[in-house]
């Protein structure tokens, strides 16, 4: 080179990294979670006893069989649900469905009644109901409240 010249310094830039690959190792890895899954519960139902197996068998055997029937009930001495209440399952109107979910709460606290050993929680069940209605709108009809309302009503 000589002195008269310029010296030209050529920059070349990186390439940027590597562009996005996909996502078709999140479908490979989901296949492979669910192939784990699929093994160890047919390695479960293996362990288990000829009773669990064939209750197993028979739900492939025939699902639809398990959506007919009822079960007993979560409480002690119940039978089928809330069908000795006389609760109508589809109302027809706001009124009646306030009604039927009336009787249906008035029967469950009946059922919930009948079990000792939620007596001892009766007095949280009473908090909770004060803390409610305060949360709700205060001591009574016509209370403005001890909270604020976020909501405000307009008339149209």
């Amino acid at each position: 080179m000589s002195k008269g010249q310029p010296v030209i310094i050529v920059k070349k830039k990186g390439h940027g990294g590597h562009g996005h690959h996909g996502g078709a190792w999140k479908v490979a890895y989901a296949d492979f979670v669910t192939a784990m899954m699929a093994f160890f519960l047919v390695m479960w139902l293996v362990g288990q006893s000829p009773k669990v197996k064939a209750a197993v068998g028979g739900y492939f055997r025939d699902p639809g069989v398990f959506e007919t029937t009822k079960g007993g009930g979560v409480l002690p001495g119940a039978t089928d649900g809330l069908k000795d209440s006389g609760v109508v399952p589809e109302p027809d109107s706001v009124k009646q469905a306030q009604e039927v979910l009336e009787r249906a709460a008035e029967h469950l606290r009946e059922a919930l009644q009948k079990v000792p050993a939620l007596k001892a929680l009766e007095e949280n069940k009473r908090l909770a109901e004060r803390v409610a209605a305060l949360e709700a709108g205060g001591s009574g009809a016509g209370s403005a409240g001890i909270f604020p309302s976020r909501f405000t009503m307009k008339a149209s």
